[in-house]
């Protein structure tokens, strides 16, 4: 999201783009919809998703 936008930051979560439920639900880790992104980015996200963002 940032690169689209013109900027240069670094990832230091993993946004899940398809949504999961509970921990032990094979999708949470699914590489295929992950997708590495910054904290303000990822707020944003869980915002506009529904999901409680716990930071």
């Amino acid at each position: 999201m940032c690169q689209a936008a013109g900027r240069v930051t670094a990832a230091t979560e993993v946004h899940h783009m398809r949504g999961f439920h509970g921990i032990h639900d094979p999708l949470r880790l699914d590489r295929r919809w992950l997708a590495p992104i910054c904290v303000p980015c990822h707020r944003r996200e869980s915002q506009r998703d529904g999901v409680d963002a716990r930071r």
